[in-house]
């Protein structure tokens, strides 16, 4: 839910917008709050008023101009995820063909790209041999890799041409932030109120503690991470954060009351929070893969709540390391082959990261950190938007980030190997009737190694087909 606010011209603008994409069936949808019921229409709603904002920002910029859109897109996004991100783009008015995509990571680099080729002396000059550039980009909600090949194309061109992406991870700075809270703060803050951090259930701590706690915990993570890139600290050093004023958590009687019998409880967190460097460092090789993380001093309580919390995250999907040794073998590469690592993103700013990554290569390739790493992206899709709209140029062809298999009697069959340019096409053969009387048939596809469901395909069958008869399938 959110606040539409009270003003008219601007909240009739929303309103209307709001209707026209989630209204359904003439109904209309009025209010001063509006409830998105999923994630598919809060997708639709953010991308609709945006829409508007540009599209008035560009009839006064560029008046009688026609608009057309590029779409950054998460690298390690998988088939499914991508149609849907597409499918809402399209609800919002939004027409991007599959082709006016790019990976974000592969947008930072086209943007670094054009800043280096403005330099006395590039890294990357026509004539010189191919060159491998790991593209490593840390943000606050993905942690998304790509391996790009740089080779010489003609007298003046380079050609670019991707590798490999990372596979999908639901790993991000954010989670930095909710590790720093739940383990560091939450357990200072109930101290300080007097409550055992066991009796409050994990759905209660994230929808009431979390938030707060998340965005002071980024606060604390920006400041030590800025404090330990300028000088050296030991692990007992801490980093202050000075509130102004209390921060108040009410907590809900309905769970409250059953434990305490006290009712509705105001959770008051205090005026100043501490972290030693230590507990930074622990916190951030919780998702490196570094080291396994220290034993909880906090007791057996608050140990057994970290794990109800936290039992649906294995490390295993959130360490970077993995992604590393992932994205270096589908690129098909050792990784004494990366020539350059690009850092890209706010997260990739923490020199622990930094250190851990250039750790994993046997012999360190040459390190490029750009002064701005945070709107490297953001530049990028518009500079692709340049190349491939206004030049009719595709500096980079999209790859599939996994591979896709059709399920079939008898098990999987490979139909798209991850690093597949796209949109690519195949037929699949040798597919029969299981039954005389089946009319119908059911194409499972599947993706990545854990092999989940990304699409169902249905269709009817004629009734002369027999069992004998070969059934093709065409897949785009």
């Amino acid at each position: 839910q959110f606040e539409i606010g009270n003003n008219s011209e601007k909240r009739e603008s929303v309103l209307s917008k709001l209707n026209q994409i989630i209204g359904r069936k003439g109904r209309s949808i009025s209010g001063e709050i509006l409830k998105i019921d999923c994630p598919k229409k809060a997708t639709e709603a953010f991308f609709g008023i945006l829409r508007d904002f540009i599209e008035e920002h560009c009839s006064i910029r560029f008046p009688n101009k026609s608009l057309k859109y590029s779409v950054s897109i998460p690298a390690c996004f998988g088939s499914n995820q991508r149609r849907e991100y597409r499918l809402a783009l399209e609800g919002a008015g939004i027409k991007v063909d599959d082709r006016f995509f790019i990976d974000e990571p592969n947008a930072a680099f086209l943007s670094w790209l054009a800043d280096d080729s403005g330099q006395e002396k590039p890294k990357f000059q026509a004539g010189a041999g191919a060159k491998n550039v790991l593209i490593f980009d840390f943000g606050a909600g993905t942690c998304d890799l790509s391996i790009l090949s740089v080779s010489s194309k003609g007298e003046m061109g380079l050609k670019l041409k991707n590798l490999a992406l990372s596979r999908f991870s639901a790993l991000g700075g954010d989670d930095l932030d909710r590790e720093i809270a739940r383990r560091f703060l939450f357990p200072l803050i109930c101290e300080r109120n007097k409550i055992e951090p066991d009796l409050i259930p994990p759905h209660v701590y994230r929808e009431h503690f979390e938030p707060k706690l998340q965005a002071l915990a980024e606060r604390i993570k920006i400041r030590a991470s800025n404090r330990i890139n300028r000088e050296n600290v030991s692990p007992e050093d801490r980093v202050l954060l000075q509130l102004y004023g209390p921060i108040e958590i009410e907590i809900p009687k309905k769970w409250y009351d059953r434990f305490t019998g006290q009712g509705v409880r105001t959770v008051i967190v205090p005026e100043e929070l501490a972290l030693s460097f230590g507990d930074f460092e622990e916190a951030i090789y919780r998702f490196i893969g570094g080291r396994e993380p220290a034993p909880d001093p906090t007791g057996e309580p608050l140990r057994r709540f970290f794990r109800r919390l936290t039992g649906a995250r294995p490390v295993s999907e959130q360490s970077i390391l993995d992604l590393l040794e992932n994205v270096v073998f589908k690129a098909g590469i050792k990784k004494q082959n990366v020539d350059y690592l690009l850092f890209i993103g706010g997260s990739s700013n923490l020199r622990y990261v930094q250190e851990a990554v250039i750790e994993f290569f046997d012999e360190a390739p040459e390190v490029i950190i750009p002064d701005d790493i945070q709107t490297h992206v953001s530049r990028g899709v518009a500079l692709h938007s340049f190349l491939s709209h206004g030049l009719q140029e595709n500096p980079l062809t999209e790859i599939l980030a996994e591979d896709i298999y059709l399920l079939v009697k008898g098990g999987e069959q490979l139909v798209f190997k991850a690093g597949t340019e796209i949109p690519a096409s195949i037929a699949v053969g040798s597919l029969y009737k299981t039954d005389r009387r089946q009319r119908e048939v059911e194409f499972p596809f599947l993706a990545g190694s854990e092999k989940r469901v990304v699409a169902r395909v249905s269709t009817k069958l004629p009734p002369s087909l027999s069992e004998d008869h070969e059934i093709t399938l065409e897949a785009q």
